[in-house]
């Protein structure tokens, strides 16, 4: 998102890549750090935005996040996870919107559109992560998957009962993690 603002206000990103500050002529040095802050900016509220949706996507390995709530159910819930999202984002308004921070860190504020690509982008990555758990739970034994029964040494009696949440499932290599014993979590 960065590289793209950037283009959309007239600094390709072959103008400064690999220019170590010694930009073209064409390029005001005072302007591209303008349009490079704004950028860097809008990086930072990138990735903390992507980063809270892979949080709520990786929660689990297999199950939803409608299966596990971290709200309503008592075994899987874990009030403290909106508490730390709102704070994060706290944090980000504070670097990006407080006038202090941003003339000792560099920062801009950022157009609302750079709040709201990577909210889209958040939840398809949540959605892709939500539908690769429906499929492990509609295909249980498909390979490409990574379930545990797919793993082609699991019909040898000589894997101990612990193997079945060995993470690689790859033949020969799984016999040789299961004669190693179980590791430490």
């Amino acid at each position: 998102m960065a590289v793209w603002y950037m283009e959309r206000w007239g600094v390709p990103s072959s103008s400064i890549w690999l220019k170590y500050g010694n930009l073209d002529p064409q390029y005001d040095p005072d302007s591209v750090t303008v349009v490079a802050n704004e950028a860097s900016s809008i990086y930072f509220i990138t990735l903390v935005i992507i980063s809270l949706f892979n949080l709520l996507a990786t929660c689990t390995r297999r199950l939803s996040l409608f299966q596990q709530p971290p709200i309503f159910s008592k075994v899987t819930k874990n009030l403290l996870l909106f508490p730390a999202i709102i704070f994060t984002i706290v944090i980000v308004f504070i670097f990006c919107y407080v006038p202090d921070f941003q003339k000792s860190i560099a920062t801009t504020q950022v157009p609302a559109e750079h709040w709201l690509l990577p909210a889209a982008l958040g939840l398809g990555l949540l959605a892709l992560s939500e539908a690769r758990k429906y499929a492990i739970k509609a295909w249980p034994r498909d390979y490409l998957l990574g379930s545990p029964g797919d793993c082609p040494c699991r019909q040898s009696s000589q894997l101990p009962d612990w193997a079945d949440s060995c993470r690689l499932h790859l033949g020969q290599k799984c016999l040789q993690d299961a004669a190693e014993g179980p590791r430490e979590r």
